[in-house]
């Protein structure tokens, strides 16, 4: 479903961002997200994976309040990545629920009694345009494992030749004598 605009949208946008101007207070506007491969090489690029196989990022934009706008959708994704252990190809499928809220002015943030000032990630500054692809590549990135492992694959502990002896350090020595034990130490015999 292509978005219906009430007003004239910002000219030579890409399709995958929708010009703040161009929404319609009283509807939602749906939008769909749908790469085409040349697209999904460039993203897997840039998200440091093999390939992105698929990419459906669905949703609408609606009206809050007199200034806001809110985006809620779904990012699908099917994304291949190395294992860590083998380096070999392990698949990682992404089903996430998306929720942002565009303001003009951004809420002041009290700290709590601790300290502690609470994040809001879904609240961002309204943007000339909502950048989908922008939003759908964020997604990626936070869902997607750091250290993608096969299954049953185990990590291997690797000596890089390290020795494990222990150097006894008498507190009462002097630091340079402490430094040269441990040179002669580190020599080979």
């Amino acid at each position: 479903m292509k978005p219906q605009f009430s007003q004239k949208p910002l000219t030579n946008l890409p399709s995958n961002q929708i010009a703040i101007a161009s929404l319609d207070r009283k509807s939602a506007t749906p939008f769909l997200l749908q790469p085409d491969s040349t697209v999904l090489e460039e993203l897997a690029n840039e998200i440091d994976a093999i390939k992105v196989h698929r990419l459906r990022f669905e949703g609408e934009i609606s009206s809050v309040g007199r200034d806001d706008w809110q985006l809620a959708g779904r990012c699908k994704a099917l994304v291949s990545q190395r294992c860590v252990v083998s380096l070999t190809s392990v698949n990682c499928r992404i089903d996430k629920v998306v929720e942002r809220r565009f303001t003009r002015d951004l809420p002041m943030l009290a700290a709590s009694t601790d300290g502690e000032v609470p994040v809001d990630d879904s609240i961002e500054v309204m943007p000339v345009a909502i950048g989908l692809l922008e939003i759908a590549r964020e997604t990626l990135l936070l869902e997607l494992p750091d250290y993608p492992r096969k299954p049953g694959l185990k990590t291997v502990n690797v000596n890089a030749g390290v020795d494990t002896k222990e150097i006894k350090v008498d507190d009462t020595k002097n630091v340079f004598a402490v430094l040269q034990q441990l040179k002669n130490s580190s020599e080979p015999t």
